[in-house]
């Protein structure tokens, strides 16, 4: 019966703390990440269909981060509305955004609105996993992948930074993303 609850979006007071609420509005794809994401973090995952019921049962439960699959629309206007109403207020988590691009100036617009981690579909089950826990822990995750790709096809000098880039990073995390961009290895 809460398996039949957690497809319907309607949801029992299962999250404790440490627990994770994943919106995704299509069904199956919505139950594969709350049984992903829960065997591969050992944290108590619950799913829900849409923004409203996350709102809901985020009003009456303890919950460490929202995890919001927005598929392939990043470009809607609407979809920016949805991803600031999760980020603001009293009872306000961190926020994930889960999407199919991996567009450095669509990543930069969604941390502009708040989000504190943008996870590429294309990227895999164990590193989104690690994106959970840094943004868990106070951190903000974009995905290397996107910063290397923001780099001018066939040359090394990269195109200059999206507007906002500059703004969320300290100097020496500029540096980083910087280094990253033209082509340098993460250790480096």
């Amino acid at each position: 019966q809460d398996e039949h609850a957690n497809h319907q979006g309607l949801i029992s007071s299962e999250v404790g703390p440490g627990g994770i609420i994943i919106i995704e509005k299509r069904a199956l794809i919505r139950d594969c990440l709350r049984r992903c994401f829960e065997a591969a973090s050992g944290q108590k995952v619950i799913a829900v269909r849409s923004v409203e019921d996350c709102l809901q049962i985020s009003t009456t439960m303890v919950t460490s981060l929202i995890i919001f699959s927005v598929a392939s629309h990043l470009k809607n206007p609407e979809t920016l509305r949805e991803i600031g109403r999760l980020v603001q207020g009293e009872k306000a988590r961190p926020l994930i955004v889960l999407s199919d691009g991996d567009d450095l100036g669509q990543i930069v617009s969604v941390l502009d609105t708040g989000a504190r981690g943008y996870i590429p579909t294309d990227l895999a089950l164990e590193v989104a996993v690690e994106a959970v826990r840094l943004v868990c822990a106070g951190g903000v995750f974009i995905p290397a992948s996107s910063l290397v790709g923001a780099r001018q096809p066939g040359g090394e000098t990269p195109r200059p930074a999206p507007r906002g880039v500059s703004g969320i990073f300290t100097a020496r995390q500029a540096a980083v993303v910087d280094a990253v961009r033209r082509g340098k290895a993460n250790k480096v």
